[in-house]
């Protein structure tokens, strides 16, 4: 299904707007995602004290650092629910022109996650977060793409 039209992406490790472009460089808001969770605090997200383990071969217990900053693993995750929103809807037709506006660790996450058929679509990236910008900020930083 030949379809002409272009989505913009705003986002930032906790969220996200998705706009329609109607007449370049106007647009309007479809969606927004919000990952509430990226924001924590990694205290806040696993709880008041680490997890205890056995150390192995013996039984003095230590307390567990995960590899992974909790924060880190929530980023991580709505890079991955974000990127999956994006190829679904490339692979259904919903675009065929993708525009990314994202604050550039969160950039770097998506790029690595959206599929090659969507990364074809992209038409420009601009590494830096427009998500608390109104939409005729974000229609001026698209007019000098």
């Amino acid at each position: 299904m030949a379809n002409s039209s272009t989505w913009i992406v705003v986002a930032n490790s906790s969220k996200a707007k998705l706009f329609r472009l109607v007449k370049f460089p106007k647009i309007e808001e479809m969606a927004a995602l919000d990952h509430p969770e990226a924001r924590m605090h990694n205290q806040d997200l696993e709880g008041r004290k680490p997890g205890r383990n056995f150390q192995s071969g013996g039984t003095s217990r230590h307390a567990y650092q995960p590899e992974t900053e909790p924060k880190e693993v929530e980023i991580e995750k709505f890079a991955k629910i974000l990127s999956d929103y994006i190829c679904s809807a490339h692979y259904k037709g919903e675009f065929a022109r993708l525009y990314i506006m994202a604050s550039p660790n969160f950039l770097g996450l998506l790029r690595q996650r959206i599929n090659s058929s969507t990364q074809k679509s992209i038409v420009a990236e601009v590494a830096k977060d427009l998500t608390d910008c109104t939409t005729s900020e974000i229609e001026e930083q698209l007019s000098t793409l």
